[in-house]
C-alpha cells in the first residue's frame, strides 16, 4: 500500500523510472475502457511500481540525511519502518476484509450442509450474479461433474444443477418449476414468500467503521505487546456486516 505514494516520487525524481512506468500505464489506461475489470488483468504492473518505490524511497533517505537539522535526519531513521507498519496494517485489514468478501462461495457451502447430497440426490439450483462473482464458483459446485478424484463412489448418481443464467426476474425464476433453490442478492418480500421458503443467509463485508468513542477511551489504556495493539485495533476499528445473499427453497 505504502509503495504507490513513494511510486509517485520515484516517478517524479528520476526520469529512468519514468520510462518504466509509462508502458505500464498505458497499459491500465487501455484496460480501463473495459466492462469487466479485475484485478489479475493488471497484477502484471506490481513489479514495475514496486521498482519505483525503491527509488523514491531511496531519493527520500538520501534527502533526510543530508538535512542539516534534527528533524530531517530522524527522519532518514523513520521512513522506513513507518511504511513498513503501514504495509502491515493495511495487510491485516484488507486481509480480514478479503475473508469476509466472499459471500457467494459461504452461500454455497451453506446450502450444501442444509441439503446434503445423500437426502437430496437431485437439486437444481440458480445463483444469482453476485453470488457468482464472489466465490460460487465451479470448484465449489461439489454435486456436479466434473467430480475430482477423491469423490465418492456414488458421485455419479449425483444429478445437481447449478445454473447462473442471468436477466432472470424473481417471476422468471418462480415460472421455471424445474428450478428448486435460489441463492439471491435482493431480500425476499412477502410475495417472494409465498413461492419460496427462506432457508438461510449470508453476511458479508460492507465497510470498516471507527468507533470515535473507544478512541478517547484507548489513550488511558495500557498496550502491552503486539497482542495488546491488535486488542486495541480491534476495539477501535469495527467491521460492518450485512446481509448480502438469501438461500431460498421451493415450497411444495
Amino acid at each position: 500500500m505504502s509503495s504507490l505514494p513513494l511510486s509517485l516520487v520515484g516517478i517524479v525524481a528520476d526520469s529512468r523510472t519514468r520510462s518504466i512506468i509509462l508502458p505500464y500505464a498505458f497499459f491500465v489506461a487501455l484496460l480501463s475502457f473495459l466492462g469487466h475489470k479485475e484485478w489479475r488483468f493488471i497484477i502484471y504492473i506490481v513489479p514495475a511500481f514496486n521498482i519505483a518505490a525503491a527509488v523514491g524511497l531511496r531519493h527520500l533517505t538520501t534527502w533526510s540525511k543530508r538535512a542539516q537539522n534534527q528533524a530531517g535526519k530522524t527522519l532518514s531513521f523513520t521512513i522506513l519502518p513507518s511504511f513498513l507498519c503501514i504495509n502491515l496494517l493495511f495487510t491485516y485489514l484488507l486481509s480480514l476484509t478479503s475473508q469476509n468478501n466472499y459471500p457467494g462461495g459461504d452461500a454455497l457451502v451453506l446450502l450444501h450442509k442444509l441439503y446434503p447430497v445423500d437426502q437430496y440426490p437431485s437439486a437444481h439450483v440458480h445463483m444469482c450474479n453476485l453470488a457468482a462473482q464472489t466465490g460460487a464458483s465451479l470448484f465449489l459446485q461439489a454435486n456436479a461433474p466434473p467430480f475430482p478424484p477423491f469423490s465418492p463412489s456414488n458421485a455419479t448418481t449425483f444429478s445437481w444443477t447449478y445454473d447462473k443464467t442471468e436477466h432472470l426476474s424473481m417471476e422468471d425464476l418462480t415460472a421455471q418449476q424445474s428450478i428448486t433453490h435460489l441463492i439471491v442478492e435482493t431480500r425476499p418480500d412477502e410475495k417472494t414468500k409465498r413461492d419460496w421458503e427462506v432457508v438461510g443467509s449470508v453476511w458479508a463485508f460492507e465497510r470498516w467503521a471507527l468507533d470515535l468513542g473507544l478512541v478517547k477511551e484507548s489513550n488511558e489504556v495500557e498496550v502491552k505487546g503486539a497482542e495488546g495493539a491488535k486488542g486495541l485495533l480491534d476495539r477501535v476499528l469495527k467491521m460492518v456486516k450485512q446481509e448480502k445473499l438469501w438461500i431460498l427453497h421451493r415450497k411444495s
